[in-house]
């Protein structure tokens, strides 16, 4: 027989070996399984979810900026003959800032003033001429339907003073409205006209910021904003500062100013505002944790997640002793351990130790206290 054909005759031989090796390893698989006897994986442990108390919180990251901010404006139009400050300048309250051209309003107010003189002569002949008219009356030399005419020119002389000093006054105060002043003790944060330019009623003129209080604003979920308390304490930590600033790495005192019961926009969060207690300048980045309020709270051990930290996180729950995926949103970790928002109830049961060889379905051992079946290799 040549050499070939022993060589054929070999490579048969050994194919049907490896055949029938193959079928005696699935046939005993195969009849397990058909059983309900196939074996659980080895190096299995499974647990029970834990279940305690927790107070969700919530990272939130904002701005110091002073408690006292204005956009100042004119109440009325003109054009502006002088502005005193330029950016960045400190000012003290009731300071000159700036003035429009006030003749318009002056003239104004003198019209009105002589208008009101007039009022006051005529009001003093009235006075006059019914003081003579009751002495005729008396005398009955005029009726009493003429000294009612007389009574009624006078109150109705009374009406037109008051008018016209109600004009007077207005009058008066456009002419000090003419002239910007500071609100408060601060700086001149921005100056948005210049000197000869016409402006309008309300057009914004100059910023300012105050040299007092300090204060930041937050916006956090709405168990948040309904948990805190107006006047609770709250620590900062300040971020995003100068190595030579004084206040970084630092942490900034701050309470509870206020906080609001709608949420801004389209975000769904709620807003906070902190009143520092502790010396900040403006424009510090700060970070705020705040808390909600306690709860009972799934945890379980981290290294039991499946992709942590993917898209779609996993354990394999154990039911009636079989591998089942949860889908889990995750929530803070806490410690070895992490928080579990959805996915899973207290009295789940599942794989911690030795999951990553299992497929769904797969046998595992239904203890809820933590055994093992093996070593994980």
């Amino acid at each position: 027989m040549a050499k070939e054909d022993w060589v054929r005759i070999g490579g048969i031989v050994l194919i049907g070996v490896g055949l029938a090796v193959g079928v005696g390893l699935v046939r005993p698989r195969a009849r397990a399984d058909e059983e309900g006897e196939a074996p659980a994986a080895p190096g299995l442990v499974t647990s029970q979810v834990e279940v305690g108390p927790s107070r969700p919180g919530f990272v939130a990251h904002g701005v110091v900026v002073p408690s006292e901010r204005a956009t100042l404006a004119f109440v009325d139009g003109g054009r502006v003959v002088e502005r005193t400050v330029e950016a960045g300048d400190h000012v003290e309250a009731g300071q000159v800032l700036a003035q429009l051209d006030p003749t318009p309003y002056r003239n104004a107010a003198r019209a009105t003033a002589a208008a009101r003189r007039e009022i006051d002569l005529r009001l003093e002949q009235v006075g006059r001429d019914h003081t003579r008219a009751e002495q005729l009356l008396r005398g009955g030399v005029v009726a009493v339907d003429q000294v009612e005419q007389i009574e009624s020119g006078h109150a109705r002389a009374a009406a037109m003073r008051e008018a016209a000093s109600a004009r007077l006054r207005e009058s008066r105060r456009r002419v000090g409205e003419a002239t910007l002043r500071a609100p408060f003790t601060g700086v001149v944060t921005d100056v948005l006209v210049e000197p000869g330019e016409l402006v309008g009623a309300g057009q914004p003129v100059l910023r300012m910021a105050g040299d007092g209080e300090r204060e930041v604003r937050l916006e956090v979920p709405a168990e948040i904003a309904l948990a805190v308390e107006i006047g609770d304490p709250v620590e900062l930590r300040a971020s995003g500062v100068e190595a030579d600033d004084p206040h970084a790495s630092t942490t900034l005192r701050a309470e509870v100013a206020g906080r609001g019961r709608t949420a801004t926009d389209m975000t769904g969060l709620y807003p906070v505002t902190l009143r520092l207690t502790s010396a900040a300048r403006a424009g510090v980045g700060v970070e705020a944790r705040l808390w909600g309020p306690p709860r009972d709270a799934v945890r379980v051990p981290l290294r039991a997640v499946l992709d942590p930290a993917g898209r779609r996180p996993f354990v394999w729950a154990v039911v009636e002793g079989r591998a089942i995926r949860r889908w889990l949103r995750l929530g803070p970790l806490d410690g070895d351990r992490v928080e579990i928002r959805e996915g899973l109830s207290r009295d789940d049961v599942i794989v911690v130790h030795g999951q990553s060889r299992l497929l769904e379905g797969d046998p595992v051992p239904s203890a809820r206290s933590a055994t093992s079946t093996g070593d994980e290799p």
